[in-house]
């Protein structure tokens, strides 16, 4: 064995708390959040529930592949995170070299820092960016610059957990669809 690759217990730790403190509150977000949208939205509850009934209670036993095959409810997902994306903010980063950015000029040494919220709701990107849209994510329709959205960042170091995150958001707000109804208590645009 390797002994020089091992994880020390120091590093399995902080492997623990990445995965837990990082995924914890953005799942959590983003799970609260999709159940809000389909009080608000009560269409597109009828069309998760049919989806559910149809792909998610086949079998006796829930699979990642039953789970994968949930569009509806994966578009319904990315418009959250469109709207209420569980990290608006990002860490800074340092520009390793001088480079244009669209028409703006970077220097290496400058820091910089992507705003989501600016690109997710930019009508270059989006059309009606203002209007809470899941069908915007359907196969087939408008091709999207992959920097565009982000809401797990991009690149090298993205979001480790961004495919245990959407799996867990799919298995919870399925499980609650299932179990419960759900209402917001009265017709105030209010979190």
């Amino acid at each position: 064995p390797d002994v020089e690759n091992r994880f020390t217990d120091k590093d399995i730790v902080d492997e623990f708390i990445t995965f837990f403190v990082a995924g914890m509150d953005t799942t959590g977000h983003l799970i609260s959040m999709t159940l809000y949208n389909l009080t608000k939205y009560p269409q597109y509850k009828e069309i998760l529930q049919k989806e559910r009934e149809s792909l998610y209670n086949k079998e006796e036993t829930v699979t990642m592949d039953s789970v994968q095959k949930m569009d509806e409810l994966n578009c319904l997902l990315k418009e959250t995170m469109r709207f209420y994306t569980p990290a608006v903010m990002t860490f800074y980063r340092v520009a390793l070299k001088d480079h244009m950015l669209g028409d703006f000029q970077v220097k290496k040494g400058q820091w910089v820092k992507p705003e989501f919220m600016a690109m997710f709701h930019d009508e270059k990107n989006f059309e009606k960016p203002e209007v809470f849209n899941p069908g915007r994510w359907k196969e087939g329709g408008p091709k999207l610059d992959p920097y565009a959205f982000t809401p797990f960042s991009a690149g090298p170091r993205n979001c480790i957990g961004q495919h245990l995150a959407i799996a867990e958001s799919k298995v919870i707000v399925s499980e609650f669809l299932g179990r419960s109804d759900f209402k917001i208590k009265d017709d105030k645009d209010e979190l």
